[in-house]
């Protein structure tokens, strides 16, 4: 009856959070479509092709395998949140070094710094990892809900104020980041998990058994949905896109 309630409860805080998240999106969009030009879209979708691609795997399917898996201990929560973290600052190095040939392949030297900013979150996106697969084990779903629609319209301001104040494409590139600064820091207000200084050889292999697949997973949609960007952004240009 408890499972069922809390099962209910989620569903319902889900579909607000979806709902809430796709208009108050709509909205922040069509705002900063009214002040910044095409382009500037097409330019940080270049970006977000290869560094999304590189991103797939940023937590090596680690989080799916925490709310997969029955048994679990502060094993292996933490050797997850070390993992996830090392792994962000080595794809960070990737995507650092993947940007120039990316900007090469669309023509754009822009597109480069565009890479290397927006990977930052690659970085700062570990942090939370962790405490959001536990708040979704827990079906503490309010609370994710909570985190999404904060995270959005602080960060939909942040970037109509830069967009208003004249910093163009920078403005979409930061509305990324804040979003991943926002939720990371209200993930560990609402969530009391804390990471130990620990990790695991045995725990990791337990759950990247699992979380491999997940990412493998991610790599072929994501490569099979953005195909088609990467031909029209190379072809076509920035504004086409």
């Amino acid at each position: 009856e408890d499972l069922t309630k809390s099962t209910i409860h989620g569903v319902k805080w889900s579909g607000i959070s979806l709902l809430s998240n796709q208009v108050f999106q709509f909205v922040i969009t069509a705002i900063l479509a009214r002040l910044l030009f095409p382009k500037d879209f097409g330019l940080v979708g270049m970006a977000a092709i290869f560094s999304g691609l590189v991103g797939t795997v940023n937590d090596l399917g680690l989080s799916s395998a925490i709310i997969q898996r029955k048994e679990l201990d502060n094993s292996h929560l933490s050797t997850s949140f070390w993992a996830s973290l090392v792994m962000g600052i080595i794809i960070f190095g990737i995507a650092f070094v993947v940007a120039p040939f990316a900007a090469n392949f669309f023509e754009k030297e822009i597109v480069a710094p565009i890479i290397i900013v927006s990977s930052i979150g690659f970085i700062i996106g570990p942090f939370g990892v962790v405490h959001r697969s536990l708040l979704s084990k827990e079906l503490k779903f309010k609370k994710i809900a909570i985190i999404e629609i904060s995270a959005t319209i602080i960060s939909g301001i942040t970037a109509i104020s830069m967009a208003f104040l004249g910093f163009g494409v920078w403005s979409l590139v930061f509305n990324g980041l804040v979003a991943n600064v926002i939720k990371v820091i209200l993930l560990w207000i609402l969530s009391q998990w804390r990471p130990k200084i620990q990790f695991s050889k045995e725990r990791f292999k337990e759950l990247f058994s699992f979380g491999a697949n997940v990412a493998g997973t991610r790599i072929i949609n994501y490569s099979t949905a953005n195909v088609d960007y990467m031909i029209v952004g190379k072809i076509l240009g920035a504004s086409s896109l």
